[in-house]
């Protein structure tokens, strides 16, 4: 999906934060550019993969069992992580769609 189709799509495409949409299944349904530029992965290759390739390897047990918890609760929003602390946890981890990740 592309994000510029989206009410306020042209503000989410300019904005220099990563933004990932995801659906109720936990794919990845748009991306903005940032995002591509975070994760070193196209657009297109981020799309329909699940959420959890985003997630390194490491934390995916934590990440899993934060959505669960959130999901539990019946909340509809959560503030996320910056992108400072998302890359202070791990480097990006290899999206298996994408070829062209760092190592």
């Amino acid at each position: 999906m592309d994000f510029l189709q989206l009410p306020l799509g042209a503000i989410a495409e300019a904005a220099h934060c990563a933004i990932v949409l995801v659906d109720a299944e936990h794919s990845i349904v748009a991306t903005n550019e940032a995002a591509a530029r975070v994760f070193d992965c196209a657009q297109s290759a981020l799309l329909g993969q699940p959420l959890s390739n985003l997630v390194p390897e490491s934390r995916r047990a934590a990440h899993e069992a934060k959505v669960q918890a959130f999901e539990f609760a019946g909340l509809n929003e959560r503030r996320m992580l910056s992108q400072e602390a998302i890359r202070a946890h791990a480097p990006p981890p290899a999206c298996s769609a994408c070829r062209t990740h760092r190592s």
